[in-house]
């Protein structure tokens, strides 16, 4: 492992502050933004916590990219400044962290997705007892369990090439086979996530097109908004 390249004070100084505009000021916004949003859902009155839970199980990867991103603001100047010689150990704690959290939640967003889309579809359709605490506890446990192990067990193991290298506070990943594989599994999982979502927001999408025309050629009520109506407020 390389330790960090040397470069000019004015090019460390104009980098400094790129890296503090994109690394700690642009997040700002993103996490205050989850954040009231996670605060409105706990609180409102007239939403049913299933849903509740949904939502929030899907603003949740928003904070923890937040986290990783203080995790690699907080090692920027070890990885400018203090690293000297060949402390591979430093680079490989103040890049690791912040890549296996950002990749955490990555994954968590792709898996957050399909549960909002199978949620919306079972409630739009069946109507909101038909979706399961059991069901929904049990897949928001079994796929952040299964992310954590699938981003922590590689390292733990020494299974991932730990090769790398700091260029002007930058965490970079040389392209190695192990690099590779990894980026095609989470690749493929995303995309399955992705096929997942849109079946599911397809056949959404038809049900309540399906509803709406039945409805408009009849004199009936329409069930489909009779039923949504309570959906947010029935537990």
């Amino acid at each position: 492992m390389n330790n960090s390249t040397e470069f000019p004070e004015s090019f460390l100084a104009i980098h400094s502050a790129i890296h503090v505009l994109i690394f700690v000021v642009l997040p700002v916004p993103l996490v205050t933004v989850t954040g009231m949003s996670i605060v409105a859902l706990l609180t409102a009155k007239d939403v049913n916590w299933k849903i509740k839970v949904v939502l929030i199980n899907i603003l949740v990867p928003d904070i923890i990219v937040f986290i990783s991103l203080i995790f690699y603001d907080l090692g920027y100047p070890v990885r400018v400044y203090l690293i000297e010689g060949n402390d591979t150990d430093a680079l490989d704690v103040t890049c690791l962290m912040s890549i296996i959290l950002y990749g955490i939640a990555f994954l968590g967003n792709a898996f957050g997705g399909v549960l909002f889309s199978v949620s919306v579809y079972i409630f739009t359709k069946h109507g909101v007892k038909k979706l399961k605490w059991i069901g929904i506890i049990s897949y928001i446990a079994t796929t952040w369990v299964l992310i954590l192990l699938y981003r922590i067990i590689p390292i733990v193991l020494n299974l991932d090439t730990l090769g790398v290298i700091s260029i002007a506070g930058f965490c970079i990943f040389p392209i190695t086979q192990a690099f590779i594989v990894n980026i095609t599994i989470d690749v493929l999982l995303v995309l399955l996530n992705i096929t997942f979502v849109v079946i599911f927001s397809t056949c959404n999408f038809i049900f309540v097109k399906k509803n709406q025309i039945a409805t408009e050629n009849s004199d009936r009520p329409n069930p489909l908004k009779k039923a949504m109506t309570k959906v947010m407020q029935s537990s």
